[in-house]
């Protein structure tokens, strides 16, 4: 992006201004306040670029100056500035917007005076302020907005503080809190919020105590509790949320016997339980969860047992298994779940007799069975699932023998074939929309 590009966005902002009928405007991720300003000395070597240099940008206040011209549309409700380097001065021509309801002025550079700033939108409803940098002082003008009912504040190092004024806003019934250094007395705070049915914690440390306050919320429907720290114990906390019917607690320490409290969510309709201790007993226990279309169990150790028990899964369209030890005689089972559209198997070791079995699941139009060593015989399987939009058959020791297996996919937009032995020769290039990593 050139010098000359920055100045078209503001320029169209300019001409944006005079529309003053607008009640919808999204000009996110232009990098408004970003100018080119040359490229970085010495050269950098890439194996896909070879020689090359980075190209190099200073901030402006471009975004602040089309913030401005923003600020004469006095009838927008709805507004996307996001990803524009926009600081504190121009979140104070957006305050100038009294009927805004829905703000996204997410990854900008405002910090927490811009939150000062945007507290005074009494009518907002929705409110993204991720990626600002607002801390937990600028957390607290956002206490005055008591017509949220969405708010997305990830990236901000809010802490218990941020977490105790958000607790506030007794209206909300979405949060996103990813990333903020929350911990269990932050999720204290949090648990207040009794009309949440979406909860996102994703990357904070509330552990087993933060979960137990969590389990508060009765009307919880979706929550991500993805690298907190909660454990079995908390997996048991969490099992109390019986409206939960989305859940994601992976990387959690979460073993067979967190499984097991899991599989009281009867209602759940997706699980992501990826990169615990599950074995083949957990995966027992959740194959009980006879509701799930979803499921994303990749990074365990079921092994083949535990394949077998996923397989009793009938209502799964979605299903990540990858790196668990299920090999040819797991994917035989796996093969038995017909109505899957998208199944992630990859590094298992399934070999050519497994690609035979999976070549079975015919409803699939997304696969990823990379680094399973199935050659150029179990291309040839994998060649049957005509649906295939999406392959990835990376390390799999095919050879240019497969091109002919490759291009029967005639409905393939997307394609991963690195590490394999298949030239440029092959017939890969002859594809629809394919990806070539």
């Amino acid at each position: 992006m050139g010098s000359s590009e920055s100045g078209i966005s503001a320029t169209v902002a300019e001409n944006i201004g005079r529309l003053t009928s607008l009640t919808y405007l999204d000009i996110s991720n232009n990098k408004i306040g970003l100018k080119f300003t040359g490229y970085s000395n010495p050269y950098y070597y890439s194996p896909h670029l070879g020689d090359y240099r980075e190209p190099e940008f200073e901030y402006t206040d471009l975004a602040d100056k089309a913030a401005e011209h923003i600020s004469r549309l006095t009838s927008l409700t709805y507004l996307n500035v996001a990803g524009n380097y926009m600081g504190e001065n121009g979140a104070a021509y957006i305050s100038k917007l009294p009927a805004l309801t829905y703000l996204n002025i997410g990854y900008n550079k405002t910090g927490e005076n811009g939150a000062k700033h945007i507290s005074k939108l009494p009518a907002l409803t929705f409110l993204d302020i991720s990626g600002n940098e607002i801390g937990d002082n600028g957390t607290k003008h956002l206490g005055s907005l008591s017509s949220l009912k969405s708010l997305k504040i990830n990236h901000n190092e809010i802490g218990e503080g941020g977490a105790e004024t958000i607790s506030s806003l007794s209206g909300l019934t979405s949060l996103e809190a990813r990333f903020n250094e929350i911990d269990e007395k932050g999720a204290e705070h949090i648990s207040k919020l009794a009309n949440l049915n979406s909860l996102n914690l994703e990357y904070n440390s509330i552990g087993q105590k933060g979960a137990a306050h969590i389990s508060r919320l009765s009307v919880l429907k979706l929550l991500n509790i993805n690298k907190n720290k909660v454990g079995d114990i908390g997996a048991e906390y969490i099992s109390k949320l019986s409206a939960l019917k989305s859940l994601d607690i992976t990387n959690n320490k979460v073993s067979d016997l967190g499984a097991g409290h899991i599989s009281y969510l009867s209602s759940l309709s997706s699980l992501n339980i990826m990169g615990n201790n599950i074995g083949y007993l957990g995966a027992q226990y959740i194959s009980s969860l006879k509701a799930l279309n979803y499921l994303d169990i990749s990074f365990n150790q079921i092994e083949v047992k535990g394949a077998k028990y996923i397989s009793k899964l009938p209502a799964l369209t979605s299903l990540n298994i990858g790196y668990n030890g299920i090999k040819r005689k797991g994917s035989k089972y796996i093969a038995r779940l017909s109505v899957l559209t998208s199944l992630n198997i990859s590094n298992n070791e399934i070999k050519k007799k497994g690609a035979k079995y999976i070549a079975r699941l015919l409803a699939l139009t997304t696969l990823d069975i990379h680094y399973n060593r199935i050659g150029d015989k179990g291309m040839k399987y994998i060649s049957k699932l005509s649906a295939l939009t999406y392959l990835d058959i990376s390390k799999n020791n095919i050879t240019g023998i497969s091109s002919k297996y490759i291009i029967r996919l005639s409905n393939l937009e997307e394609l991963n074939k690195s590490n394999n032995y298949i030239s440029d020769e092959g017939g890969i290039i002859n594809f629809r929309r394919p990806r070539l990593n």
